[in-house]
């Protein structure tokens, strides 16, 4: 059972609060680890200082100093990486005063730190206030900060005078995590409350709310990606609309690359398979802006009812992956094992889209003893399993 909010933030002021080992120092038996830890700190705590322990490891995805912070487990998954953290907080920077109504573990709090002159964060959760307050001067200690930052215990309804308002609602109020917006907490009501009272508002959602969900809020709708996933949709309400439904994505060496949807462009085109099979990045794909990368990178789509592209040339940049193709075929274990022998390709990663397939199952079949290595691309074509078989290109070559 995961530890609570409380007992992790009971810790901060507790006499164990320097006694957080590091996950990697512990021993990989979960025994061991509970009896090497009991020498040191009471049984009671011991669970909880573990837990803490695995959470910071964790949290080196999202946070550079994650191994000071303090946070429990669901306020961890919900929480942005602070990359994508400072990016949202970017819409703020006109703003003189924010208030942050759900700042749960303090990730948002200090990126609109160092863009506003005061911000203003709340919680439901006197624990979690407790955790924010401690990670944004974590966060911030090496950082050049703005504006000073105020903490209160409160319910995000009972919001204070402010420029701007962002929203972080929980996804979890029916018990699981959900995609529509009556599962919010708090309640959706309160984004148009707030859209009324301000118009500087930005509210974090799942990137799998359904789209007339989303257009049903007004603004503009930020689809945000990273790591090879669409982490998010940011709707920007007021004055930090853009217009328009844009994809952003990383850039390759650093910084972000955006996408823009055009009003009233025409569909991508339709193409026998060419040269090299593109995969757009997933904010891309989900912002359904495949007409707008098709005419960015010359490209077109090989079946109406899958994203992948083709092109004569790879992408030139992080907007999709690249793979060459070497053989194109109708779908089947056999056939395929056959041309990966003739290629010389053993080593292989497996990509599907709109097909039923287990990819670990297929890659399983189709691995061998060879050193070459290749992607396998699995998809329907004019309603046919088909597969490409394909090499990676590096993002940017020629």
């Amino acid at each position: 059972m995961s530890a609570t909010p409380e007992q992790i933030a009971a810790l901060i002021d507790s006499p164990y609060r320097d006694c957080i080992p590091q996950w990697k120092d512990l021993p990989k038996d979960p025994v061991r680890r509970v009896t090497l830890l009991r020498k040191s700190v009471p049984a009671s705590v011991a669970p909880v200082i573990l837990e803490l322990s695995e959470l910071r490891h964790r949290g080196r995805e999202k946070f550079g100093r994650a191994c000071e912070m303090f946070f429990d487990r669901e306020a961890l998954e919900q929480s942005s990486s602070e990359a994508i953290a400072a990016l949202r907080a970017e819409a703020f920077k006109d703003c003189e005063t924010v208030a942050d109504l759900t700042c749960g573990i303090g990730g948002d709090t200090s990126a609109l730190a160092r863009q506003c002159r005061k911000v203003i964060a709340s919680d439901l959760s006197a624990a979690r206030v407790s955790m924010s307050q401690w990670n944004v001067e974590a966060l911030c200690a090496a950082a050049s900060i703005r504006g000073e930052v105020s903490f209160r215990t409160a319910c995000a309804q009972n919001y204070p005078l402010a420029d701007g308002y962002f929203l972080d609602p929980s996804r979890r109020a029916s018990g699981r995590k959900s995609r529509f917006l009556r599962d919010l907490s708090p309640p959706v009501e309160l984004v148009k409350e707030l859209a009324a009272t301000s118009d500087s508002v930005g509210v974090k959602l799942s990137a799998a709310t359904p789209d007339e969900e989303l257009l049903a809020l007004g603004g503009s709708i930020d689809f945000v990606a990273s790591a090879g996933v669409c982490r998010e949709a940011f709707v920007r309400l007021g004055r930090l609309s853009t217009g328009t439904t844009r994809a952003l994505f990383p850039k390759r060496g650093g910084g972000w690359s955006a996408l823009s949807a055009t009003p009233g462009s025409p569909g991508a085109p339709l193409s026998e398979p060419l040269k090299f099979l593109l995969e757009p990045n997933p904010a891309i794909i989900r912002a359904s802006l495949l007409p707008e990368l098709c005419r960015c990178v010359h490209a077109a789509i090989l079946d109406p009812e899958s994203a992948y592209l083709t092109a004569e040339r790879p992408c030139p940049d992080s907007s999709a992956m690249s793979y060459e193709i070497h053989r194109s075929l109708p779908f089947s274990l056999k056939g395929v094992k056959s041309h990966l022998r003739e290629i010389g390709i053993g080593h292989v990663e497996v990509k599907k889209r709109g097909i039923d397939a287990d990819v670990e199952e297929v890659r399983r079949h189709l691995q061998s003893k060879l050193n070459g290595h290749g992607v396998v691309v699995l998809m329907r074509l004019s309603g046919k399993p088909w597969a490409f078989i394909c090499s990676a290109v590096p993002i940017g070559a020629d």
